[in-house]
């Protein structure tokens, strides 16, 4: 059985440099994210997509954001953030963050909402006065993989194929990281 708690205050504070260090979209809009971890003994806490996952975030909904006060909340497997060291843990939280955004206004809407109110934000605000906000998918995702379909196939597996990509995607990100902005190939 599953059971959650509250995070306690390293991870919040985790949370917080991630948000300072480079959310600052976030920041600027006042977004309150939650962290709530997640136990099972027996096997994976927390799953995307029916399958384990380290962490997941979600948008609260208008209707939610009533009972919980915060706009989104990511959900760690306590488990597994224990087997990371900090560095981990840090990318880990910003990965969450960055599939998070507000829900900005176009620039056509924004210049005719500014004509009438020149400091009117740029993101949209929900009927609780809370920035209205969302979850993107990642730029690339691994994909899926069969062990049945590797015991078969052995490196012509699709799934080598899919993971050397990953590898090429993630290297290139790590090139990029000191020379400014690439093109990066994509994933299958």
């Amino acid at each position: 059985m599953t059971t959650y708690d509250d995070a306690d205050d390293d991870i919040m504070a985790v949370l917080a440099e991630q948000l300072r260090l480079h959310h600052p979209d976030l920041c600027e809009c006042g977004a309150v994210i939650g962290v709530t971890v997640a136990s099972n003994e027996k096997g994976p806490a927390v799953r995307h997509g029916g399958h384990a996952a380290l962490a997941t975030i979600k948008a609260i909904s208008s209707k939610d954001k009533t009972k919980k006060k915060i706009d989104a909340e990511i959900l760690i497997d306590l488990s597994e953030w224990h087997q990371l060291h900090p560095e981990q843990r840090a990318a880990l939280i910003d990965h969450e963050l960055l599939h998070l955004r507000r829900v900005e206004y176009t620039e056509k809407q924004l210049a005719k909402l500014r004509k009438a109110n020149p400091d009117q934000p740029a993101w949209k605000i929900d009927e609780h006065g809370r920035p209205k906000m969302k979850t993107v998918k990642a730029d690339v995702t691994p994909g899926d993989a069969w062990a049945a379909c590797i015991q078969r196939h052995g490196k012509a597996a699709v799934e080598f194929v899919t993971a050397k990509r990953f590898a090429e995607f993630a290297e290139e990100a790590l090139k990029s990281r000191e020379g400014g902005e690439r093109q990066l190939p994509g994933v299958v």
